[in-house]
């Protein structure tokens, strides 16, 4: 058992005003009615109550607050199946993980900054179907599509450029398995890249059209700065080539643009900000592609029992208001007796 509301417990420290709001009642009924007449003719005007009947009946008002806030409160016990619709689209993020994600022109570094952009997005879905591709010389699905972020975002920490052995990008060889990971003809599908790289070989070419004829739209995502950077050793200093000149990465911004503009998609430079995942997730992916409904997965919702607190607060107060605090007429000699008595409740 559990409280969908748990919050609601505060109420219960409502019950001492409860408690001196009936006590208050009581005593400026009973001086209303000495103000009205004395006591000899206020046994004779003053129907019969019964102490123990006011006091049953406080008891009832009690009862039927505590119940009122159990109500409030939501109980939930036993679960049911529900089968969950969204209204989204599914997208394979690919992400490069290629040495040169290693550069420092974006702080901490392209990769961390790649990863940082992720877990923002993840915060932005609004439950579209999601899934991710690492890639470097070789690509590799770590996560086919789907809807439980959580476990996404515990492959996004794991990423690195150890993830795939084989250095490179082959870009086209990532968008070939994310095409192939959407299998679903009637959803909207998209593909968001992350990477500093370009991929100048013709199956780059022949991937963009396949792509178009599918009707996915490809949101790239340029990682670095045109400047470029070194490209650190994982055992210190930094690489050069074989004239044993430092390495220095650029950016490959306009092969990056061409791919988002050809398949009819967008490009954005990375930003400190979130201006950039705005631009390609909030404008692009939602913004421009026909959100379908997306069948997920059968969960266990917690079935809620708030009506049985409720309808016990109703029926006490019914029952309160069915008892009377009048008893039956007393004999002669023992009206005045229960009068007072009636004074003291």
């Amino acid at each position: 058992m559990r409280f969908a509301h748990f919050d609601m417990v505060f109420l219960f420290f409502l019950l001492p005003v409860l408690f001196a709001l009936i006590f208050y009642s009581g005593y400026r009924r009973r001086r209303a009615w000495k103000a009205l007449a004395d006591e000899s003719l206020r046994s004779k005007l003053m129907p019969t109550a019964s102490a123990f009947r006011v006091t049953f009946k406080n008891i009832l008002k009690t009862l039927a607050f505590v119940f009122v806030v159990l109500a409030l409160m939501e109980p939930q016990w036993g679960t049911r199946e529900e089968e969950v619709k969204v209204r989204g689209v599914d997208m394979m993020v690919l992400v490069d993980v290629s040495n040169s994600m290693l550069a420092q022109d974006v702080p901490p570094s392209r990769l961390e900054r790649a990863k940082r952009k992720l877990r923002d997005l993840i915060d932005m879905l609004a439950g579209d179907r999601v899934g991710l591709i690492a890639f470097a010389g070789r690509s590799f699905l770590l996560s086919p599509l789907t809807t439980d972020y959580g476990t996404l975002s515990l492959f996004i920490d794991e990423l690195n450029t150890q993830t795939i052995p084989v250095q490179g990008t082959d870009l086209a060889g990532a968008l070939e398995l994310a095409s192939k990971a959407m299998t679903d003809k009637d959803s909207a599908k998209a593909i968001l890249v992350i990477s500093d790289g370009e991929d100048h070989s013709e199956r780059l070419d022949k991937m963009v059209q396949t792509l178009k004829e599918k009707g996915i739209k490809v949101f790239v995502l340029g990682v670095g700065t045109p400047q470029g950077a070194p490209v650190p050793n994982l055992g210190g200093g930094f690489k050069t080539d074989p004239a044993g000149k430092t390495v220095v990465s650029q950016l490959g911004e306009s092969a990056l643009k061409e791919l988002a503009v050809e398949t009819g998609g967008a490009y954005a430079r990375t930003v400190t900000g979130d201006d950039d995942l705005k631009e390609l997730y909030l404008k692009g992916v939602r913004g421009v592609l026909d959100l379908r409904d997306l069948k997920v997965a059968k969960k266990q919702v917690w079935e809620s029992r708030f009506y049985w607190p409720l309808g016990a607060a109703a029926l006490l107060l019914l029952l309160e208001r069915l008892i009377p605090e009048a008893r039956r007429a007393p004999k002669n000699g023992n009206r005045q007796e229960e009068a007072s008595e009636s004074d003291a409740a």
